[in-house]
């Protein structure tokens, strides 16, 4: 079965803390405490899931690490005191392995996701997977018949229905204060920082490559909204158009790229020079 839960941000955990409590039911005080592999160390592998070992000790250890970047299996190695042969530099190599947990975290990127999936349910791992699933609708259905055919739960990762500003309006719509919902209308606003470092230059620069900005920015929405109103919709209408960046729009002294000595760069908001040099949302991109 495919389940829509996820943990906000480091520091709130109501998704995988439900993950545990489902996972472990029926398994008696001594085995609450669920082991956890992780398949890619960037801002949800390692920034976001990974620090819930520390806030809860009691629920989650992690027993195995993998990451195609040495410095973030390195760094998380120390930290989670994870051995280093339990640490690997792909995931397709960690999944070679005997099953080393209870559940792996699948952090990678979008087109990576079903394929390390089908195999880690094979191995008999419940999954906690990065959203989106994947950008084609056939490898979902793939992951679906597998979830089923192993037993295994999948939780995606889907943060807004946790924050208490959603929450509350859930409550509210599911109480009928507003009476039925018709139709919701809604805004994707993505910070001009987060654009143009995740989707113009970024891991989702191109559609051709991994998803599109529609399914990895605004699943959320459709996850969300789905929930909220508890209904299926009709008609779905969206619209949005490449207007901005673009080669007729640079500024003067523009360069290809902005560590190419770009003239530009001094009063430019999305210039990546601070990024790359100093360490600014880094998280943004590994």
């Amino acid at each position: 079965m495919l389940f829509c839960i996820d943990a906000p941000k480091p520091g709130d955990a109501d998704g995988v803390i439900w993950f545990w409590e489902t996972n472990t039911k029926g398994k008696g005080e001594n085995a609450m405490k669920t082991t956890v592999a992780i398949v890619g160390l960037g801002s949800r592998g390692r920034v976001t899931y990974a620090p819930i070992a520390k806030q809860y000790p009691d629920l989650m250890e992690i027993t195995a690490l993998a990451d195609i970047n040495p410095a973030c299996v390195e760094e998380a190695t120390k930290e989670y005191n994870v051995p280093k042969e339990r640490c690997f530099t792909s995931a397709e190599e960690l999944l070679a392995q005997p099953k080393l947990a209870d559940a792996i975290f699948i952090c990678t990127q979008d087109q990576d996701h079903v394929r390390e999936a089908l195999v880690a349910l094979e191995k008999g791992y419940h999954i906690l997977m990065e959203k989106p699933i994947s950008p084609s609708a056939e490898d979902c259905n793939k992951l679906l018949e597998a979830s089923r055919k192993y037993d295994r739960k999948i939780v995606v990762c889907h943060v807004l229905r946790y924050t208490p500003f959603f929450s509350k309006i859930k409550e509210i719509i599911s109480e009928g204060i507003i009476g039925d919902v018709v139709t919701i209308q809604a805004i994707e606003n993505v910070g001009y920082w987060h654009q143009a470092h995740s989707f113009v230059r970024g891991n989702w620069r191109n559609s051709n490559t991994t998803s599109p900005m529609c399914l990895q920015k605004t699943c959320h929405d459709f996850d969300l909204y789905l929930w909220l109103a508890d209904k299926t919709p009709k008609r779905v209408s969206s619209m949005g158009d490449t207007y901005f960046f673009k080669e007729a729009c640079a500024p003067e002294g523009a360069a290809l790229r902005c560590m190419d000595g770009c003239k530009a760069k001094e009063n430019c908001p999305f210039c990546c020079w601070d990024t790359c040099t100093k360490g600014t949302l880094s998280c943004w991109y590994r």
